[in-house]
């Protein structure tokens, strides 16, 4: 943990950017049980149907690795954002700082080549392109091995999990923690004014009071 804080330190300078983004977020949501890092992983793709449904074993997770640029349109490194090594395959993500633009093929394929450079071709691949994507086609590259995926999907996969916990009423003290982590990463999503949000159509009638001048929060409930 320390050595990944170190390193986003220099790559962030502080700034609320992608890098800040990947720490306070996905770094924070790997302490939780594995499966269900991965069901939160899983869920933010826009077809989590095509993704295996377990992961196996977490096995290592690093932060900005930098890898053997051989074959691919870099000159000095490739450098993904996240390698997660889970023992039934290995999971590249590629981070975009909002769900509009960013996301491109000559990367992904830079990072999967650089992954190979690295680590060979005995362990199945994939990548995970993490908000940036233009369109969203459910996946794409050789051998669908490419899976898109939104901020917004992943928001809510944790605010609804962390809300299932927090409505039982009996609560281990493992419960208890994954609430903590959870409740810390929507906090994190918060510094980039992201939140779950329930549209007025779907609110039941009696929690909307609406008076002149009206209040935003009671159009949108922020919860």
């Amino acid at each position: 943990m320390i050595h990944a804080y170190s390193k986003f330190v220099k790559k962030s300078n502080g700034d609320f950017n992608e890098d800040f983004k990947t720490y306070a977020t996905i770094g924070q949501l790997r302490y939780l049980p594995t499966d269900l890092f991965w069901h939160l992983l899983r869920a933010s793709s826009v077809s989590p149907e095509l993704l295996p449904a377990t992961a196996g074993k977490l096995e290592a997770f690093e932060m900005w690795p930098s890898w053997n640029p051989t074959a691919t349109s870099n000159t000095t490194r490739v450098e993904p954002d996240v390698l997660i090594r889970f023992s039934d395959f290995d999971l590249i993500i590629e981070v975009k700082k909002t769900d509009s633009k960013g996301q491109t093929r000559q990367q992904w394929e830079n990072e999967i080549t650089a992954y190979h450079n690295t680590y060979g071709f005995d362990k199945k691949i994939m990548l995970l392109a993490l908000g940036g994507n233009s369109n969203l086609d459910s996946n794409t590259g050789e051998d669908g091995q490419i899976h898109k995926a939104t901020w917004m999907k992943l928001l809510q996969a944790v605010h609804d999990c962390c809300e299932q916990r927090a409505y039982l009423s009996h609560k281990s003290e493992c419960t208890e923690q994954e609430i903590r982590i959870l409740e810390a990463v929507e906090e994190a999503f918060a510094q980039y004014n992201e939140y779950v949000v329930d549209l007025l159509e779907t609110m039941p009638k009696d929690d909307v009071n609406i008076e002149t001048p009206f209040n935003i929060n009671e159009i949108w409930k922020i919860r």
